[in-house]
């Protein structure tokens, strides 16, 4: 048994001065709006997050679509870095100052969320992040958090 919260955070437009959280995260300035993303809804959504997950599972469906036409158009390395769903998430992990495991998919939504509740029922991990970045048709992150629920 287990709890479910979930969330959505939307990016309407990118900032133009420094976030609260810049001076935490090298070069924050170099991030694609996704990346961006992740770090800002995360930081906006700190006061429901009772506690660090044992695990966080990054679905970005999309991950490479848009970046990668932009690279095509440019050739730019550039534009090509944050199309990695793992370097897509190193700035929310130097944000969460987290070293633990982060598996990343570009998948259907409802396959990674039926990973984690497996991941839950069969496994000592009592909470999971479920991040998912979708960046069409507007550029948003769904939050899905796991807690196992205390049968004591």
């Amino acid at each position: 048994m287990f709890n479910l919260t979930q969330w959505q955070h939307p990016l309407e437009t990118l900032p133009t001065s420094p976030p609260e959280w810049a001076s935490l995260v090298e070069r924050w300035y170099q991030l694609d709006a996704p990346s961006y993303l992740l770090c800002q809804s995360y930081w906006e959504s700190k006061s429901k997050l009772t506690a660090p997950p044992d695990l966080i599972l990054l679905n970005s469906p999309q991950t490479s679509f848009v970046t990668d036409r932009a690279f095509c158009q440019t050739l730019s390395p550039s534009k090509f870095v944050h199309t990695l769903p793992n370097v897509r998430s190193s700035a929310l992990l130097q944000l969460l100052e987290w070293r633990g495991p982060l598996f990343s998919f570009v998948d259907e939504k409802a396959k990674i969320l039926k990973y984690a509740e497996n991941v839950l029922n069969k496994t000592p991990v009592s909470r999971i992040w479920v991040l998912q970045v979708m960046e069409q048709p507007v550029l948003k992150v769904d939050w899905c958090v796991y807690e196992k629920k205390n049968t004591h």
